[in-house]
């Protein structure tokens, strides 16, 4: 009997010492089980069957326990995050139930980290969209804070591994956290340069005197352990977790090296049979941490989301002494006054003044819901108004870098391109080949000289780089957007440079992309109109966005007369009223009439109160240049026309289409995106150009969308690009430039390639030194990032 008490204690003792799989703690006495994998709790579960499920095991290369227990409560030290103000200070925006908050996680890592965040809605139910930022490091998250409160969001985030930076100086935080890798590269660059004065009379005929070569080699030994264990100890713990939980990552192999050098040094050293590699060890962290600060400091100068106000082109209504003037967004200052019109986003933080808000912050949450807001209400950047023009006071300051967050929501992704898929795949094949080659070598070499087994195995992992087959892309692209940016083409992310490589399909809008956005002339045809019905006409023209609205209310005299109420139908018309009173603008089917137009103009037609008063005529006038630019991208590329207006200019374009092209006019936003579905799925790769306005769904539904901007004003969420209507007629090189830029990502991978190829030869053969191998690593990086910035800017000095 007590020999069974004795048993079943000692089994309970055991079932209750398991370890989680996920975040390493004890498990309960009866563990959650999952392909016969132990988890303390259905959290831990939740996390590792998300990651295998997607093949993403290497989310444990993070750190060394990636994810902390999902059931314990590590919450206390965020209690302050229950407090109303600090609560509101951090918020991005609140709405309704609708959060969304921006978060600092220092240890986003890789690939698996940003698919696990982006899927935190698994997690929890009250998390919605979550977008991250790779290079700062930053996640943005909408949640439902009527399920989730702003402190259990942090404390999932702490959970799963991701403990939030959260101060309320977030540039002080930002600031700490960069100060860690120069302080690396300065112990490993401290050890190194001793290291290698000490080892110097070894590499001289002769070497030392017995005792001095003992003394020195316990310097170098002790000076070799801070470099290992604080400047590369992140490659370390990445490697040692990726392997506990059967993954890979880049880290490996330079752990490995790493580690071989430190053991067989340590063992020459402590067993007096030489110096050991402590040069090459610690040159190898030195050089690496050299190279991963010059690559940090380039992507830096290439993540224009943090100075998006160099490209991004926005502008605002400003109202000084009750006269309107256009600014830059990031003119704007707390305390300006400004006119938002009809489907014009909110730049800033405001409180609203004036007017009846109809607000959408689908652009913000990606669920477009028309929220009414009145005088005196906190309206957030980002919102679109729709309905009449209000007018708010701005009390934040433009914050650029988070409208280019907004444009690149998720909800207005492209799947990733071809080329990306292949490096990414190529990058992780590749680390699995160096670590086989690094076998085998071992394996030739036991059978030669069993003592050179370290040195030309190190060598072998240091030398074989996959981190430029990750850079290529990155800089070539990113540097392509800049080039693209101070020409006047605005990219949403440097994606859509591949995307625009592998177009064969344009389809052109006529009315502000082919001809210029301005009016050459606006007359008004028909019954005079009194007084009081031109400050009406000029109240709803006023509105709206459209380049008609605009030189209509352009032409007549400004008024503080306001709506009641307005709204606007897309390719149709606008309508608001005033009182009693009604004003119609629009086309003629609009207005109730069936008078196709058959000149060269475009007529809107004036409707009060029913009965059409006459006409504004414009007469518009083509872009210079576009005989020249059709001819151009007729030889690389199929052209369609799809157009709103009649078909009154067809003549004309035929001349410069081409009697092949086809063209459709009289056409609805439905109408376009239907065609350009119906190309799609011929399998065409479809850019729609048009002026963003009535061309949203199209541009969406194309796989480059680009909106054509005279004016700066109509920008549109669901374009992929911004040109500037000046810079039309370098659509061509634009376009050319996009191949070219995809040419130069496929050679930096052969000049990898060949690389890696070349310095492993010389690495088997035990020709190659550890410390040679350390230099020639980082400078495989820079030597690609350096190909990729010169070859896109000199082909962009020609641009």
């Amino acid at each position: 009997m007590n020999l069974r008490r004795k048993t079943t204690h000692l089994t309970q003792e055991v079932i209750t010492k398991i370890s989680c799989k996920h975040c390493g703690d004890t498990c309960p006495s009866e563990p959650i089980w999952k392909d016969e994998i132990p988890f303390c709790c259905n959290g831990c579960k939740t996390v590792y069957e998300l990651l295998h499920e997607n093949g993403l095991a290497d989310f444990y290369s993070i750190e060394n326990t990636p994810g902390t227990n999902m059931r314990s409560g590590k919450g206390a030290d965020l209690a302050y995050l229950d407090n109303p103000e600090i609560i509101s200070s951090l918020l991005d925006f609140q709405e309704g139930n609708t959060s969304k908050v921006t978060l600092e996680l220092p240890a986003i890592h890789c690939s698996s980290c940003i698919f696990l965040l982006e899927n935190l809605g698994r997690l929890h139910p009250g998390v919605g969209a979550c977008q991250v930022n790779f290079v700062s490091k930053k996640a943005a998250i909408t949640f439902d804070h009527s399920t989730i409160t702003l402190r259990e969001l942090a404390e999932l985030l702490q959970r799963i591994g991701y403990n939030p930076n959260i101060t309320l100086n977030k540039g002080e935080a930002h600031t700490q956290q960069k100060s860690k890798l120069p302080l690396k590269i300065g112990v490993a660059g401290f050890c190194f340069g001793n290291i290698m004065l000490m080892s110097f009379p070894d590499y001289v005929q002769g070497g030392l005197e017995e005792g001095f070569a003992r003394f020195f080699g316990y310097a170098n030994f002790a000076l070799a352990i801070p470099v290992l264990f604080y400047s590369g100890i992140d490659y370390l713990r990445s490697a040692w977790t990726a392997i506990r939980y059967r993954a890979i990552n880049m880290d490996v192999p330079i752990a490995l090296g790493m580690t071989a050098l430190f053991l067989r040094s340590s063992f020459e050293v402590l067993f007096g049979h030489g110096l050991g590699y402590f040069d090459s060890l610690t040159g190898f962290v030195f050089f690496l941490l050299v190279g991963k600060w010059f690559q940090e400091q380039t992507q830096k100068k290439l993540a224009y989301d943090r100075d998006y106000k160099s490209y991004f082109p926005l502008a605002a209504t400003r109202i000084v002494n009750g006269e309107q003037e256009a600014i830059p967004v990031n003119k704007v200052e707390p305390g300006d006054v400004l006119f938002v019109r009809n489907q014009e986003v909110i730049p800033a933080d405001c409180i609203m003044r004036n007017g009846e808000g109809m607000i959408d912050y689908g652009f913000v949450t990606g669920e477009s819901n028309l929220i009414s807001k009145q005088s005196g209400d906190k309206l957030y950047a980002g919102g679109r108004q729709c309905g009449s023009g209000i007018e708010v006071e701005v009390i934040k300051s433009v914050d650029q870098s988070y409208l280019t967050q907004l444009w690149n929501q998720d909800a207005f992704e492209k799947e990733k391109g071809n080329l990306s898929g292949t490096a990414e795949k190529a990058a992780s094949f590749f680390t699995w080949a160096v670590i086989g080659i690094s076998l085998v070598t071992a394996l030739v070499w036991f059978f030669i000289d069993r003592t050179q087994i370290a040195f030309v195995v190190t060598s072998v992992l240091i030398v074989a780089c996959p981190c430029a087959l990750a850079l290529a892309m990155p800089f070539t692209y990113g540097n392509t957007m800049r080039i693209f940016g101070r020409r006047g083409l605005y990219l949403k992310n440097a994606q859509v440079v591949e995307e625009m490589a592998a177009l064969d399909t344009l389809v052109f809008d006529k009315t502000g992309t082919l001809t210029h956005g301005q009016m050459v002339s606006m007359e008004y045809v028909g019954e005079p109109l009194s007084e009081d019905q031109k400050h009406m006409v000029y109240a709803t023209a006023h509105q709206s966005l459209h380049p008609l609205s605009k030189a209509i209310s352009e032409r007549l005299e400004a008024s503080d007369v306001k709506p009641k109420s307005f709204e606007e139908w897309s390719g149709s018309g606008i309508v608001s009223t005033f009182g009693e009173c009604r004003i119609a603008l629009g086309n003629a089917k609009h207005v109730g009439l069936n008078q196709p137009e058959t000149d060269q103009s475009t007529r809107v037609y004036v409707q009060i109160d029913e009965v059409v008063k006459g006409y504004f005529e414009a007469r518009k006038e083509y872009r210079a240049g576009l005989n020249e630019l059709l001819k151009e991208l007729a030889a690389f590329y199929q052209l369609h026309v799809v157009s709103g207006d009649n078909d009154a200019e067809r003549e004309t374009l035929t001349q410069w289409f081409g009697r092949e092209t086809e063209m459709r006019f009289n056409q609805d936003p439905f109408a376009k995106l239907e065609f350009i579905r119906t190309l799609q799925n011929g399998g065409a790769h479809v850019a729609m150009i048009g002026d963003g306005l009535n061309d949203a769904g199209a541009l969406k539904q194309s796989n480059v969308g680009i909106a054509v901007s005279d004016d700066l004003y109509s920008f549109s969420p669901s374009c992929a690009a911004i040109l500037q209507g000046t810079e039309l007629p370098r659509l061509t090189a634009f376009l050319g430039f996009s191949r070219y830029a995809v040419r130069v990502v496929k050679w930096s991978f052969g000049l990898s390639v060949l690389y890696n190829l070349v310095g492993l030869t010389f690495a088997v053969q035990g020709l190659l030194t550890p410390l040679v191998a350390a230099i020639l690593m980082p400078l495989s990086s820079i030597s690609v990032i350096i190909f990729t910035t010169l070859g896109t800017n000199l082909k962009g000095r020609r641009l």
